[in-house]
């Protein structure tokens, strides 16, 4: 009778809570424990070994704590929703790392975050970034698939530099720069379209070791200025 008598307390002081907005904390379930580990040590706040929605909502600099790391998934990373730059180096090396989204808070991604991300096959770059830095995406060999979204302004040197397994690369009308060696050695790809506000392809932008390119589609009226070894072979 104690023990029933103690769960019926039990229940109406959560039902109370849950009345008054006070329900139980809705922690983060990470895909990676590692992940998870780093999370906790930088940003439970209260100590208690999880990481909550609310938490993760909290942080606004991650700075590079996840450099050089193993983790292997960071979906999570979309709940860090008031966060509005990604590091400059924040995840470079993490060789394991095959997933991650990018919360649509960020408008800035700082040089090379995500340098030699070997094993990343895609990724998400939110509508309000306006440049991608320099050696973002250097040695990504296995990214396959990457969309430029309309806000991106400039493409920083060797931002793509490496990239060996992307098919096509399509830039958005709203870039006006692609800098020197952004698609260098990017030796998969087989179609490039140019947007309508490209002005300029600094030397080696699209430098491969392959073939030349078989299909480029040159958007603009007024033809970009291309720099020496701007597109084309070695």
């Amino acid at each position: 009778m104690k023990k029933l008598l103690s769960l019926l307390v039990a229940i109406a002081i959560l039902n109370t809570a849950c009345e008054n907005g006070e329900g139980p904390i809705k922690v983060i379930e990470f895909e990676d424990s590692l992940v998870k580990t780093i999370c906790t040590m930088y940003w439970d706040k209260d100590n208690d070994g999880e990481l909550s929605y609310a938490e993760a909502e909290s942080v606004t600099f991650i700075g590079d704590v996840f450099s050089n790391s193993d983790i292997k998934s960071f979906t999570e990373l979309q709940y860090f929703t008031n966060l509005e730059t990604i590091s400059k180096t924040a995840f470079d090396c993490c060789e394991n790392l095959t997933a991650i989204i990018i919360p649509d808070s960020v408008t800035s991604i700082g040089e090379n975050a995500f340098y030699r991300c070997t094993s990343l096959t895609s990724i998400n770059i939110p509508d309000g970034v306006t440049e991608i830095a320099s050696g973002t995406f250097y040695g990504c060999e296995n990214l396959k698939e990457i969309i430029i979204p309309d806000s991106v302004i400039t493409i920083g040197k060797s931002a793509f530099c490496g990239c060996e397994n992307l098919k096509e690369i399509i830039i958005p009308d709203s870039v006006t720069t692609i800098g020197e060696y952004a698609f260098e050695n990017c030796t998969g790809v087989e179609s490039i379209t140019i947007g309508k506000k490209v002005t300029l392809i600094e030397a080696k932008g699209f430098r491969t070791f392959s073939s030349y390119f078989k299909t480029i589609y040159c958007k603009p009226a007024t033809p970009p200025t291309v720099e020496a070894g701007g597109i084309g072979s070695h």
